[in-house]
């Protein structure tokens, strides 16, 4: 009788030392369905900067200087967004997971950026037009380059494209006058180098 008893004791024992486990096995589960649910709700670069655009209460075709970049910020992929527009210079933080505007700031464009203003309405070719030469210059297509890189800045008192693209394994430079369209500089190295 008091093996009976004891065996009785022990089963209940182990039946709910099994349950409480397979209780917490589907809470882990649980969080871990909702940490991959997070990964897949990753916002893109294209909406990244519609998000801070409509912030900003501006369009696309609004947007100059635009700067773009992914890195990791305290464990969390964000997007640094960056652009001048209306006479203001704009800073955005993105989480690239879910599309929280995490940090922005705006200040008015001071002097020296409002005459390099002044100077790129008076440019006589497109950024189209300036990623065009470089491309023909480096004999590929719009199709062949890779992270392609364009700023517009002022250098030595002139306005300038300074372009970066990879293409058929070569990392290419190039600086172009943006009045002009005169390539005043240009490189290309092997891109693992």
């Amino acid at each position: 009788m008091i093996i009976k008893k004891l065996s009785v004791i022990a089963l209940t024992s182990l039946s709910l030392i099994s349950l409480s486990a397979c209780r917490q096995h589907s809470q882990t589960l649980g969080q871990n369905g909702s940490a991959q649910n997070h990964k897949k709700a990753s916002v893109s670069e294209d909406k990244a900067k519609e998000l801070a655009f409509k912030d900003a209460s501006i369009t696309a075709a609004d947007a100059q200087r635009l700067k773009l970049t992914k890195e990791t910020d305290d464990g969390r992929v964000v997007y640094d967004i960056e652009f001048d527009a209306k006479d203001q210079e704009y800073s955005y933080t993105i989480d690239a997971n879910t599309g929280e505007i995490l940090e922005k700031s705006s200040e008015p464009i001071t002097e020296t950026h409002a005459a390099g203003g002044q100077a790129d309405k008076a440019a006589g070719i497109s950024e189209d037009k300036a990623k065009e030469l470089a491309f023909k210059d480096a004999s590929i297509t719009a199709a062949d380059a890779q992270r392609l890189k364009l700023t517009k800045e002022t250098d030595d008192g002139r306005v300038v494209y300074d372009i970066e693209f990879d293409a058929k394994d070569q990392e290419y430079s190039y600086t172009i006058d943006a009045n002009s369209g005169e390539i005043l500089e240009k490189s290309s190295e092997p891109v693992y180098d």
